[in-house]
């Protein structure tokens, strides 16, 4: 039975990730400052909120901010760290179609902040690496090669 509303799993993928239904579960500046005037407007007018509170919720959303930008920086740089390393990547058509493909990373390409990585001539999602392997790139590492899902390459 599909899972509606999850994306990625049983083949269910939407355009960016973004389940239409659901919309997006990433707060901005401006979502913050939406729930802060909210906030204001229907607190008690014999108790309001005190300075420190919103102090306190501010400095939590600039921190939540400041991890979100490093980890986006870590995702980057690792993407940049795979060019020129061997790869397997994990290649879905549909839920019936997956295989695997090893190559070596050429280059690096970012759209709307996703790193994509060039294997041969075809751009595969860093998300979608299995593994990482140290080794002299060959013409003949850009195949589909049988491999068990477990990190071992399956005997043939």
């Amino acid at each position: 039975m599909p899972i509606s509303g999850v994306s990625g799993l049983n083949g269910v993928v939407y355009p960016d990730g973004i389940n239409p239904k659901l919309g997006s579960s990433d707060l901005g500046i401006n979502d913050f400052l939406t729930l802060l005037t909210a906030q204001l407007r229907n607190q008690n007018v014999m108790e309001p909120a005190s300075d420190t509170e919103f102090i306190a919720q501010m400095a939590q959303f600039s921190s939540l901010q400041a991890i979100k930008e490093l980890s986006v920086m870590f995702q980057n740089t690792q993407a940049v760290a795979f060019i020129g390393k061997n790869v397997i990547v994990r290649n879905v058509y549909d839920s019936e179609n997956e295989t695997y493909i090893s190559g070596w990373v050429q280059s690096v390409n970012f759209e709307e902040g996703i790193p994509y990585l060039l294997i041969g001539d075809k751009y595969y999602k860093m998300s979608d690496v299995t593994d990482v392997y140290i080794g002299t790139p060959t013409a003949e590492d850009d195949t589909d090669v049988p491999y068990n899902g477990e990190g071992n390459i399956a005997e043939v």
